[in-house]
């Protein structure tokens, strides 16, 4: 029997996870694909390369595991931290990562349930209501950024939001980030986001540029550390490593490291997440997360604690990464072709599955460029992520190659139509 086509699978499970999507949707690109696929995809299968999900599946050895997981895994789990075997394989993992830095400073690994988001949220949580209560407080992360704001603002934050440089280097202005730091007022308390692989810019930051940003840190700043795409930089770059020098160099009021391993490993939807702190701040957040919901995902935990020590998972990693720096290149030189975009207008980095680059030439002309271009790339089918900077996108490269030079061959006939 012939293999599944794969774009008729795509269609399909695309059809099934959107049934119910309507343009009142928060997310965008979830009407876009949806419209999209009420109009018959008229130029192919849906090319999804907003969210940062592969639609292919997380790799077949991990999966494999899921059907061996023993009985006691489909109940609710009674260690708060999460499953212990996956925290101590993590362990070794993280000592090889970071070196020993971990067990001197007294810190301790748990993994969540529910994604890293709400670990960030229970951190916050803590922090508002136990040592900064009843203080003005502040978030500081540098921009464009994750959604750190919509984590940290609903629990009283306020965002202290510092740009980075333009592209393609996007760099960190440490005199900036100090000059910020400075003017916020002199009882604020202030928690200090470092994301060395950063989302999404690409870009991993110099170990010069970390140095400059935690000399900053001082006892009146808690650390949000977060290396979502620590383990995917592309082969051959060595990523840039926070942790040891904030936990090594500053007195902060607390220091919290999260890890989407769903991202790194291809199974965001199993909401699998390592974070890490001292035992204090653990405490916390393990009650205020118990205080929400009951622990769970023992089965798929146990399956990703067998994978990793499998010699395939590290295979699998390995070609993943080699992936990422041929795809970026792929999409690089495939933007280059666009009528009207300059190689300053795309970034360089070397880190995370993303390329962000500003909207094609043709458009910036009119009054809402990215929001056009947006628009001609959801009617072939392609859904893109728009930055807070108005004129800048963000693509998805870790699929595979077949579907990033279909998303180009498309943007290249938009492009072309739009400057003729």
């Amino acid at each position: 029997m012939p293999a599944p086509d794969v774009s008729t699978q795509r269609v399909a499970s695309l059809q099934a996870m959107l049934a119910e999507t309507s343009a009142t949707d928060p997310f965008p690109e979830n009407w876009r694909i949806k419209r999209y696929l009420e109009c018959g995809c008229p130029y192919g299968a849906p090319l999804p390369l907003a969210l940062g999900e592969s639609w292919e599946g997380a790799p077949r050895g991990l999966r494999q595991h899921l059907l061996n997981a023993p009985d006691y895994t489909d109940g609710y789990q009674l260690d708060r931290y999460g499953l212990p075997q996956l925290r101590a394989v993590l362990a070794g993992r993280f000592a090889g990562d970071y070196g020993d830095v971990l067990e001197p400073a007294g810190i301790v690994i748990g993994v969540t349930w529910t994604g890293t988001r709400s670990v960030m949220s229970a951190f916050g949580t803590w922090l508002r209501t136990g040592p900064w209560r009843n203080r003005p407080t502040y978030i500081t992360f540098c921009t464009p950024s994750w959604d750190y704001a919509g984590v940290f603002k609903p629990l009283g934050f306020i965002p202290n939001p510092v740009p980075l440089g333009p592209l393609p280097d996007c760099p960190l202005d440490v005199a900036l980030l100090r000059d910020s730091l400075a003017a916020l007022p002199a009882d604020a308390a202030n928690l200090i986001v470092i994301n060395a692989q950063h989302n999404p810019t690409a870009r991993n930051w110099t170990v010069e540029e970390l140095e400059a940003l935690i000399g900053a840190i001082t006892p009146h700043h808690a650390v949000l550390v977060d290396d979502a795409y620590l383990g995917l930089t592309d082969w051959g770059v060595a990523p840039s490593k926070a942790l040891p020098m904030v936990l090594r160099e500053t007195d902060a009021t607390a220091c919290l490291l999260v890890r989407s391993l769903g991202k790194q490993f291809s199974c965001n939807g199993w909401s699998i997440g390592a974070y890490a702190a001292r035992p204090a701040v653990m405490d916390a957040i393990s009650a205020i997360l118990s205080s929400r919901c009951l622990v769970a995902g023992a089965r798929n935990q146990w399956a990703l604690a067998q994978w990793l020590m499998d010699p395939s998972s590290d295979a699998a990693v390995r070609a993943r990464r080699e992936r990422l720096a041929d795809n970026r290149k792929r999409m690089l030189d495939g933007l280059m072709r666009l009528p009207g975009m300059d190689p300053s207008e795309i970034s360089q980095g070397a880190a995370t599955p993303f390329v962000t680059f500003k909207v094609p030439g043709a458009y910036r002309g009119s009054a809402h460029p990215a929001q056009e271009f947006l628009d001609d790339c959801a009617a072939r089918g392609i859904v893109l992520s728009q930055m807070p900077d108005p004129g800048i996108l963000r693509t998805y490269i870790g699929g595979e190659a077949t579907i990033l030079n279909e998303a180009l061959e498309r943007m290249a006939g938009i492009a072309r139509l739009r400057a003729n």
